[in-house]
């Protein structure tokens, strides 16, 4: 199992992407993902569209017969199923005693980052926070048709 934290300013993305990896999971149904918001347990959470505590989910992922033969080339992978423990949370300064528990349990950070707005002052802390303490962190890098859109780069230009 690996507990895995993520990290984002409000409004990257962190919920939708959370979401469809509980569908990924087969947790609930894709058509929910952008409505639902399944780490948004509480009442107030789903009404405001904000996180006001941490949230775990277990995920279990099965690895297809395709993707375990590319990772299997790089890594020594005998196990094609994985149970990751996902903790999705608030990056606010006020809710930083809460933050720095959770990462003392994580294996790993995703960072979600909106590739218009950057990464924004809490993120980056909490950030800084986990690479002090030795948890590796996974950039994602979100809302990529914004960049294509909004600033007409090129496919090119975006990388």
């Amino acid at each position: 199992m690996r507990n895995m934290f993520v990290i984002a300013h409000f409004g990257h993305g962190k919920s939708l992407l959370t979401d469809l990896l509980v569908c990924k999971a087969s947790i609930i149904a894709s058509q929910k993902a952008d409505e639902m918001h399944f780490t948004d347990t509480q009442n107030d959470e789903q009404e405001r569209s904000i996180k006001l505590k941490l949230t775990a989910i277990l995920l279990f992922y099965v690895l297809s017969a395709k993707d375990l033969e590319l990772i299997k080339q790089e890594y020594e992978l005998n196990v094609s199923h994985f149970l990751i423990s996902l903790i999705d949370s608030r990056v606010y300064v006020d809710f930083s005693s809460k933050v720095t528990a959770a990462l003392s349990v994580t294996d790993g950070d995703l960072v979600v980052v909106d590739c218009i707005s950057g990464v924004r002052l809490q993120t980056e802390t909490v950030l800084r926070q986990a690479i002090t303490g030795r948890i590796k962190p996974i950039l994602f890098i979100n809302k990529m048709d914004r960049a294509l859109l909004e600033l007409q780069l090129e496919q090119q230009q975006c990388f």
